[in-house]
This record gives structure tokens, sequence and C-alpha cells, in this order.
């Protein structure tokens, strides 16, 4: 990513968000076992991609608890080292996005791409901390309850990516004029690594 897009006004820029769903809680231990994406460009979203992982080990029963995703589901799926560029073809060179306490998804794929997924990575987890800072809790699913936006399968990667860019969308709507280009948003709701 060049610096000019830094520069670039937020309705101009194409966000991708991204979630994963995994084995476990820790991206150097466990494995991902679904991506779901979902471009939002000109205050729309556009398009999306979401891939099963199939992966070399048994789904605890703790994380089958939260995503429903067995083993069955994953055979013939393709490997990480296929599923990812398939994921980096789809954000191209849009921003990435993404929903969690310390940057869980970006923290899992970049531990299984070897290095950062993008220069500029926004976390709206942190935005909602942000602009709303009298309130206490910011999970995805507290934010679409008190922004009234509908997360059908929640702990699914493409349900989640779609609530997250529903959230992007509404946070946009009320942010543009105090952080009017992609760097001042950057500056308040990067992803921390």
């Amino acid at each position: 990513m060049t610096t000019p897009i830094l520069d670039t006004p937020l309705h101009l820029v194409n966000f991708v968000s991204v979630d994963v769903e995994t084995t476990g809680l820790d991206p150097r231990r466990d494995a991902i076992i679904e991506i779901g994406a979902v471009r939002v460009r000109g205050g729309q979203i556009v398009e999306e991609f979401e891939t099963l992982v199939a992966c070399d080990r048994t789904i605890p029963h703790d994380a089958w608890r939260v995503n429903r995703i067995s083993a069955d589901m994953l055979v013939g799926k393709p490997p990480v080292a296929r599923a990812l560029p398939m994921l980096l073809s789809f954000i191209d060179e849009g921003v990435p996005v993404e929903h969690s306490w310390k940057a869980f998804d970006v923290a899992f794929l970049e531990n299984a791409l070897g290095n950062p997924l993008a220069p500029v990575c926004i976390n709206t987890c942190t935005l909602s901390r942000r602009l709303f800072p009298f309130h206490h809790k910011h999970s995805l699913e507290e934010c679409c309850r008190r922004h009234s936006i509908k997360n059908r399968q929640a702990h699914r990667a493409l349900s989640d990516a779609r609530a997250t860019a529903q959230l992007l969308l509404y946070f946009l709507e009320l942010c543009s004029p105090r952080y009017p280009r992609l760097k001042d948003l950057a500056r308040v709701a990067s992803v921390e690594r």
C-alpha cells in the first residue's frame, strides 16, 4: 500500500472486513478453519468471500461449541496454504477491517502468512471504544445489539464479517467529518500489533 492511499477520503477507500474461525485462541498454536471477507466500497457492501479451511488436527469441543464447525465439514476444503492466497487476492489493494479485542483475526492471519496482512488494518472494536467511551462492552455481539445490526449466524466467519462491515458503515457515517481521510481513521482505529 503506497503512502498516497493514506490521504484518500474515507468514502473512496476500498475496505475489506475479515473474520476467521479457529480451533482455539492462540495464533501460534491453533489453526484457522474458516475465513470470511466482505468488501465495502462507496458506502455499500459490494462483494463477499468465504471458505472453510482444512486442518490437520482435531477440532476441540470448546471450539465446536462456539462455531459449530466439525471436522467432516472441512474434508476436501483448501488447506490454509491455498486459502490464504485466495483471501489476499480478494483483499487486493483494500484496507482490512476486523472487530475483535487485541486483533484476534489479524493475528491469526498474520501468523499463518508469516508477515503483516497489510500496512494498515482498521479495528472496529477500537473505533467503537473511541466513539463510545461511555459504553463498557464493545464485543461484536454487543455493538450489533446496540446499533440494531443483525448477525444471523454469529461465530461463523462470513456472518461476522458481514456484521463488521455493517458496523464499519455505521461508524463511518458518524465519524467521517471528524476523521475524513484514511490516515485520520488509522490514527484512532488501527489494529495494534
